[in-house]
């Protein structure tokens, strides 16, 4: 008597390579979504990274230019950890516009506002206009301040703080998007030397 050899698989053949299929398909499509995952967090921080260090340089640019404002008053209003609001020529018209940076902590936001002299004579209206946003996901801490202030001979000043003392503007923004996935914060930081303060 023959006896033959069945060709084919089982039942019981194809539904282990079903499942080790299936098994393996899984794990692949979970290491995808992490890669994808990862890979799109790395892109928000670089693009977020960006965006603050774009609005540093507008900083820079303002405060560098900072000048005594056209109803007379000291080219530096105010000087605090989180805002700053100082006299400057930024859209390179006639006027000198009041120009407020500050520190949107609530929801994590750096912020510009732009007020131009207006009336004869002219004077800076005490409401401000509607504020920009320079950057997003700023995480600065009252131990991290935005904002620090030097005088001509470098050294950091301290509350109260008399303006005519200053020099120089040192600005450390921390950025970060997700801070409970991402316990490390990236760190932006310019000195800025104001360069007509010499001459008031």
């Amino acid at each position: 008597m023959t006896i033959r050899n069945p060709k084919g698989m089982t039942i019981v053949e194809m539904m282990v390579a079903i499942s080790i299929f299936t098994i393996g398909i899984l794990g692949f499509n979970a290491l995808f979504m992490h890669s994808w995952r990862s890979n799109g967090f790395i892109m928000e921080t670089a693009q977020a990274s960006r965006q603050a260090e774009r609005g540093i340089n507008q900083i820079i640019r303002d405060v560098r230019e900072v000048r005594q404002a056209d109803d007379g008053s000291f080219a530096i209003k105010s000087a605090g950890g989180f805002d700053l609001v100082v006299f400057s020529n930024i859209d390179g018209d006639s006027a000198v516009e009041r120009v407020h940076y500050f520190l949107d902590l609530e929801n994590d936001l750096l912020k510009k506002s732009i007020t131009k002299p207006v009336g004869s004579p002219l004077a800076y209206p005490v409401a401000e206009d509607s504020a920009l946003v320079l950057a997003e996901y700023i995480v600065n801490e009252e131990s991290h301040p935005l904002f620090s202030y030097y005088d001509k001979e470098g050294q950091l000043l301290s509350d109260p703080i008399n303006l005519a003392d200053i020099s120089s503007v040192r600005s450390v923004v921390w950025v970060n998007i997700k801070p409970e996935i991402a316990p490390e914060n990236i760190r932006l930081e310019s000195l800025i030397h104001i360069r007509n303060l010499s001459e008031i």
